[in-house]
């Protein structure tokens, strides 16, 4: 499933009038929110390592973690964005060095405004 594919998905998700239903959402959230701390510190530990990669493709994942943040209304992804910034930020200009006083004070990743718009070519574009 294509990245845009799947954040449509998650922003498709209804809020249900039973709770039960809406616990399921919040759970899939949850998880999310978790397989994106997990992603960002495998690949701060790879770049300690030596990996490489390019300040393009982190700036497309800061993006993709602040759709999804902007999607649920910053209830689930506050850690994943937190993580991100004090872990990659570098990579795009957030300075790292500026501590986070209050844990829900947003870090610069998620303020710019997003483009919830997507096209039918892939994230990557056009090869031809």
């Amino acid at each position: 499933m294509a990245q845009e594919e799947m954040i449509i998905r998650f922003r498709e998700l209804p809020t249900w009038d039973n709770e039960e239903h809406n616990a399921l959402q919040r759970n899939l959230y949850q998880q999310l929110n978790e397989f994106w701390k997990t992603a960002i510190q495998s690949t701060s530990s790879k770049l300690r390592e030596g990996e490489i990669y390019s300040p393009d493709s982190v700036s497309e994942w800061a993006r993709s973690l602040a759709q999804h943040n902007s999607f649920t209304n910053g209830y689930y992804f506050t850690e994943s964005i937190h993580e991100f910034t004090k872990q990659l930020g570098f990579m795009i200009g957030l300075s790292a060095n500026e501590p986070i006083e209050d844990k829900n004070t947003t870090p610069v990743c998620h303020l710019a405004p997003l483009e919830t718009t997507f096209t039918s070519t892939s994230v990557v574009g056009d090869r031809s």
